[in-house]
């Protein structure tokens, strides 16, 4: 009798085993790593034809290892008399990259890091920054500043 439903059971055993004994399969997954901080800080004034980025390191950077830490500069440019856009995203574009390396900001003084571009009157920029750590990671994004020319 167990032989007539010996093929039965071992059909039964097989998806079971098959069904749980497999688990999830995913990529693998890098250790993570400390998030690099993002900066808290950004402040922004005009100097004539000037926009002017003021920001310090933010606490807990590492960056004396790292050959290109450094800061990405991001701006968004609108026209003043353009149509505003209530719940649209604001669409940035990166127009520089501030180095670590070789910068007096290494030393316990932390001096400020500083950015500035020529702006044109009657547009309104909007700036962020992104630092960037360690195995090119990336911090969150700073807070905004907003330049009225």
């Amino acid at each position: 009798m167990f032989n007539l439903y010996k093929p039965v059971i071992l059909i039964l055993l097989a998806a079971v085993v098959g069904f749980y004994g497999c688990g999830k399969k995913a990529p693998p997954v890098a250790p993570q790593e400390k998030p690099t901080p993002a900066v808290d800080d950004l402040q922004g004034h005009r100097e004539g034809h000037r926009a002017v980025l003021v920001w310090h390191l933010p606490p807990g950077w590492d960056h004396q290892a790292v050959e290109r830490a450094g800061f990405r500069v991001y701006r968004n440019r609108r026209a003043l008399h353009a149509e505003t856009c209530p719940g649209c995203p604001l669409v940035f574009e990166q127009v520089a990259f501030i180095p670590l390396v070789g910068t007096p900001n290494t030393g316990a003084g932390n001096l400020p890091l500083q950015f500035g571009e020529t702006i044109e009157p009657g547009y309104r920029y909007i700036y962020k920054v992104v630092g960037l750590g360690p195995a090119a990671m990336e911090s969150g994004s700073s807070n905004l500043v907003e330049i009225v020319y």
